[in-house]
């Protein structure tokens, strides 16, 4: 009971430091305490070294990392500030098409790249935009969180989540994108609709010229042509069934190679502390299965998912929402992946695991890391409440849930 009830007891207090939650005596740092849940793994038995080094999974990070490296390179080229202009040029004087335009714009670039690294680089942009178009930023940055977890669900490399899922269950890029694209696509135009309908005080009109976009430096600006086309076979290479993690690295490292001497630039748009915070929960996580505990979990409430393929999705994607909400999207997914052979169709319920894990992020402020980003990169500017958050949140996330569950099950 002893040898449980430790490395149970680290899983719940690293999960608690990374809810998001002020504790006083935890670390409110999520790589930090993702990491000193590692550590405290190992220190009190809950996992040997051995498989602690085999439970870090290198194909997840190696496609992390390849994918910052990518979206470092457009972010140095200006690329994403030209994305700005185009939107500003379009926008001015339009808010209701401002907030289209930046839900859809954020959802596609999600399904593209890293949904995290899109909120990093867009969050400063949509700041911009609003304060020089005069408008509220408030609902512009809750339709770039929204719109950036639901359009991330599309592909395996949209957001970690996925990502993890890619490596573990067998299906590859394009026919992921087959059965999850379309019920993306209708939630980003259903949270945009949703968006428009609950923020409409905030959506005045206003005459104001149009906002500059992010300008590059003379160096990167050359390159921009070769960075798009290294994005462009990288996702190439995604779509013909190439393997996720060796894809996004060598288009990193491409990039790399086409910075030249400026290559430390884009080492600098990695960021490390997600890595850092990846390869301890891995740890954290394997530590916690071996005691047991979340097989037990699945047999005690499977009988409640049913044994027909249409009540196991819906039932599994409203319990994975709840969960992905009390854990956080990624620990569910990590715990929640030997689960999926127990189901009667185990690569249907990868997608179900995918797309729920994913859609539940937008129903709190702390339901994913890609809402953190966004909140607290704009906090010193806008405040974004927690009641602001789940206003709009909790009804985006209940109907696109239902889409995509509904989607899944019509196509079985």
């Amino acid at each position: 009971m002893i040898s449980r009830a430790l490395p149970a007891l680290v899983f719940g207090l690293t999960y608690l430091a990374i809810s998001g939650l002020h504790v006083p005596w935890l670390p409110e740092s999520r790589a930090l305490a993702a990491c000193a849940g590692a550590a405290a793994m190992l220190l009190f038995g809950g996992i040997d070294l051995a498989p602690a080094w085999r439970a870090i999974d290198g194909a997840t990070l190696t496609l992390l990392f390849g994918m910052m490296l990518l979206s470092g390179g457009l972010r140095l080229s200006g690329a994403f500030g030209a994305g700005t202009d185009f939107v500003c040029r379009h926008a001015a004087g339009r808010p209701v098409r401002l907030l289209w335009l930046v839900t859809l714009l954020s959802g596609i670039l999600s399904a593209l790249l890293v949904n995290d690294a899109i909120c990093l680089m867009l969050t400063p942009l949509v700041l911009d935009v609003c304060e020089r178009l005069r408008l509220s930023p408030k609902p512009y940055l809750l339709a770039l969180a929204t719109g950036s977890n639901v359009g991330s669900t599309a592909t395996l490399v949209g957001n970690p989540q996925n990502m993890i899922i890619g490596v573990r269950s067998g299906w590859r890029y394009l026919p992921f994108l087959f059965r999850l694209g379309p019920p993306a696509l209708a939630g980003l135009v259903a949270t945009a609709a949703l968006l428009t309908w609950l923020s409409h005080r905030d959506l005045v009109t206003l005459p104001a010229a149009p906002s500059a976009g992010l300008a590059a430096q003379p160096g990167w600006r050359r390159r921009r042509p070769i960075v798009l086309a290294v994005f462009a076979l990288a996702t190439a290479g995604f779509v013909g069934g190439g393997n996720l993690a060796l894809v996004a690295l060598a288009g990193g490292a491409a990039i790399l190679v086409a910075a030249g001497r400026d290559a430390l630039d884009v080492v600098r748009e990695v960021d490390w502390t997600l890595l850092a915070f990846f390869a301890g929960l891995f740890v954290v996580v394997a530590g916690f299965d071996q005691t047991g505990l979340p097989r037990a979990a699945f047999r005690l409430v499977s009988p409640y998912f049913g044994a027909s393929a249409v009540r196991q999705i819906a039932s599994f994607s409203a319990f994975s929402a709840a969960a992905s909400n009390v854990f956080s999207n990624v620990p569910f997914v990590l715990v929640a992946a030997p689960w999926m052979n127990g189901f009667a169709h185990p690569m249907t319920m990868w997608l179900v695991l995918a797309a729920s894990s994913t859609l539940a992020g937008n129903l709190t402020i702390v339901g994913s890391m890609a809402n953190m980003i966004v909140i607290e990169t704009a906090g010193e500017r806008v405040h974004v409440g927690f009641r602001d958050y789940a206003r709009v949140g909790v009804p985006i996330t209940v109907v696109t849930i239902a889409l995509a569950a509904t989607w899944l099950a019509t196509i079985g």
